[in-house]
């Protein structure tokens, strides 16, 4: 009876005790929430499905849970070069092989099912189930293999992916490289190497590869962003407590909210067949960067999907980029195509004053038209989001009677005050299994209050959290590489000099 036949299952009759295969199946598990989520995001799979080089795999009957099987293929090849650039041999049947022996079952299981304890998952890798597996996967790929990339990482890249889903399975992985360089209980200096060029890596200084994957520009356009937005189109079942859950942003909650108390209620007067006024749903959102635009924008769609307003309420991002083109009458074309994937959704357009720019003859007043038309033309089927600094799009709203007239919600997004911020980067260490100690929180928030007091327009706000969260990760990893053994407790706390000043 063969291994993917559900006979086997992975998984440990005890999840409480703390043995290596124990936090391995913790690993191993949150690695694959991420796999999951790719694997049911229109995004990603349409990044994957774009790929020649990766359609047959898509399209054999090679073993995988996911949908889209690359996802499985492209994953193994990223972690079978943890393994390798850790110095470990991922088909020898140790501690370390077994790691990744069972990362590849849960991968390549043709149906959900799970391991019933750690002697048959070893009993499986003893078989020679990982080297058979690695060995008919990698003849699947029809990429040159290099030991420097993650094909996964920089595939999502290329394609424009939102960054944050990148950066989460980034740090997963960081977290499966560290379980397997402390499983001896030593950190090598070529392992503490290697940890630190995939922190590297998941923090985005490492440029994707064009020569292994078709980046989503449009020939002759490389220099900009994709021409058509992927449409986010997850449904969020409670838009409006998740708004209500997010830190800080009191003056944006409280906008939301009238939003819909007021949309609310002009449908139940016309339910009741009582007259209504026109409500106008485009907004201009301003504020610095890092303060959440998106995200609110986000549940705005689904907010008016749930109130009827939209039928999809999917979100398409872009900007001058996505709009404008090079040469004449390819704007309104280009224009349109973006506005064709936001249709019952919502249109979100980053720095949009960059669509008008007085220094410089182009095409971006034919874009604005296009765009006006269309809002015109799809009024009942389009919403319009608008966003960028506060006095530049004063600026640009001011410059058109079209836009003005469209255009009269503003939303201002404040920064982050330091408390908020504090609370961001304590939501990062829950999210991760990782604690401050009391003198590590004082420093904390001195290093955030300085930052605070000598921000300028750029400051990244939740953006700067986030960084400063993958410094102290690293700190952590240069500190603990020198000792000889590591606890639960060494390799969750967060002491003083982890933290950057």
């Amino acid at each position: 009876m063969g291994i993917f036949d559900g006979t086997y299952y992975f998984g440990s009759n005890n999840n409480n005790d703390n043995t290596l295969y124990s936090k391995a199946l913790k690993a191993t598990e949150a690695l694959m929430d991420c796999y999951k989520a790719m694997d049911n995001n229109k995004q990603v799979k349409n990044a994957l499905l774009s790929q020649p080089q990766l359609k047959a795999i898509n399209h054999s009957e090679f073993p995988s849970i996911f949908k889209t099987k690359s996802i499985a293929v492209l994953a193994f090849d990223d972690l079978h070069k943890v393994f390798k650039g850790l110095g470990q041999d991922c088909l020898q049947d140790d501690d370390e092989g077994l790691i990744l022996g069972i990362m590849l079952l849960r991968l390549f299981m043709s149906s959900e099912k799970t391991w019933e304890n750690e002697s048959l998952t070893r009993m499986a890798h003893a078989q020679g189930i990982t080297t058979n597996l690695y060995d008919s996967m990698r003849r699947c790929i029809n990429i040159e293999y290099d030991p420097d990339r993650f094909l996964l990482i920089d595939l999502l890249r290329t394609q424009g992916v939102d960054e944050e889903f990148v950066h989460t399975y980034a740090v997963r992985l960081y977290q499966f490289a560290t379980l397997i360089a402390q499983a001896d209980n030593e950190i090598t200096p070529k392992e503490k190497e290697w940890l630190a060029q995939i922190l590297a890596i998941s923090d985005g200084t490492l440029p994707p590869p064009s020569k292994y994957f078709h980046p989503k520009e449009q020939p002759g356009d490389e220099t900009h962003k994709e021409e058509e937005a992927e449409a986010q189109t997850e449904i969020i079942e409670h838009p409006m407590e998740e708004l209500k859950a997010l830190i800080g942003l009191e003056n944006v909650k409280k906008e939301v909210q009238n939003i819909y108390n007021l949309v609310k209620i002009q449908k139940i007067r016309s339910a009741k067949g009582l007259k209504t006024s026109s409500i106008s749903y485009h907004c201009v959102f301003t504020g610095n960067p890092g303060t959440g635009k998106t995200t609110v924008a986000r549940l705005i769609a689904q907010i008016y999907r749930e109130l009827g307003v939209l039928k999809k309420g999917q979100l398409v991002e872009t900007d001058r980029s996505g709009l404008v083109a090079e040469y004449v009458g390819q704007t309104a074309v280009k224009t349109n195509k973006i506005i064709d994937a936001a249709l019952d959704g919502v249109l979100f357009i980053d720095e949009a004053y960059a669509l008008l720019n007085p220094a410089r003859e182009d095409f971006g007043a034919e874009a604005i038209a296009t765009l006006l038309k269309r809002m015109e033309d799809n009024r009942n089927r389009l919403v319009v989001i608008l966003a960028g600094y506060s006095d530049k799009m004063s600026d640009f709203i001011n410059s058109n009677p079209g836009l003005q007239s469209r255009f009269n919600r503003y939303i201002h997004f404040d920064d982050y005050s330091v408390a908020e911020l504090m609370e961001i980067y304590k939501y990062n260490l829950e999210k991760f299994d990782y604690k401050l100690t009391d003198l590590a929180y004082l420093r904390l928030l001195n290093t955030l209050a300085q930052a605070v007091a000598s921000k300028d327009k750029n400051f990244g706000n939740a953006r700067f959290v986030r960084n400063l969260f993958e410094k102290t990760l690293e700190r952590q990893a240069n500190r603990l590489a020198v000792l000889d053994n590591y606890s639960d407790e060494d390799l969750s706390e967060i002491l003083p000099d982890d933290i950057p000043e």
